[in-house]
């Protein structure tokens, strides 16, 4: 597939994000996220290497295989839950935005 054809996939795949998510409740769509973020962890290997050399340079070198990996793996389940909260966040309102904080060191 060529580079504006992936593009575009891509910016589909998005529009289609931001129609769809807002609609899916929280108690599907973390774990859902979640499973995706997981799916492209096992089937990009592109994105896996890259994420994985990344954290080994963060672990360093005395960092074990499977540390390394969970890490990895870790690093896609955040980000797809990250992309969830992004689309979904448009539903929620003033108050419950507020109710779903934590705030700790506000003195500061």
């Amino acid at each position: 597939m060529g580079k504006v054809n992936q593009t575009f996939l891509v910016y589909l795949l998005y529009r289609l994000a931001g129609a769809i998510v807002p609609h899916i409740p929280p108690r599907w769509g973390y774990p859902s996220f979640f499973f995706i973020g997981d799916l492209i962890y096992r089937f990009h290997s592109g994105a896996r290497q890259i994420v994985q050399e990344n954290v080994g340079h963060v672990l360093g070198p005395e960092r074990d295989e499977s540390t390394l990996k969970e890490t990895a793996r870790q690093i896609f389940r955040n980000s797809l839950l990250n992309y969830y909260e992004l689309f979904h966040q448009q539903t929620l309102s003033s108050e419950e935005v507020r109710a779903s904080l934590t705030v700790k060191g506000l003195e500061h």
